[in-house]
């Protein structure tokens, strides 16, 4: 659906010799974000209305060492009420063993408000929900 290329640097790399689970968490957000900038969704936009995290929840399976390529895909967009998931998947690509798999959940959000509102029907995420 959509992907991002990340090279595990010394920086990403925690105490125990391989990827920090903060980089991770970061690499997953980043993904998220990027979809939405090539799919032309704000974040907030001209009227305050956006998109706001409510839970990130993230499975680390296999270690990423340094200098290791891996590939953060989003494999899927879920809606259930008004919560929107975004299911993502790193895999190493060195071993092509999946290293975490994880979940960002979002609610539409209105900024000015400050309350979640009802995902417009024109939105361009309603083409890609499953």
């Amino acid at each position: 659906m959509f992907k991002i290329m990340h090279t595990a640097e010394d920086k990403d790399i925690n105490h125990g010799g391989h990827l920090d689970f903060v980089k991770i968490t970061s690499l997953f957000s980043q993904l998220r974000s990027d979809f939405f900038r090539a799919k032309d969704i704000a974040d907030i936009d001209e009227y305050g209305l956006g998109f706001i995290s409510t839970n990130i929840s993230i499975d680390l399976i296999s270690e990423v060492k340094l200098g290791e390529l891996m590939m953060i895909e989003l494999t899927k967009v879920t809606r259930k009420l008004l919560k929107i998931s975004f299911h993502i998947s790193a895999t190493n690509i060195e071993n092509s063993k999946i290293a975490a798999r994880g979940i960002i959940t979002m609610v539409p959000f209105n900024y000015k408000t400050r309350r979640p509102v009802r995902l417009a029907p024109f939105h361009p995420l309603k083409k890609i929900i499953q």
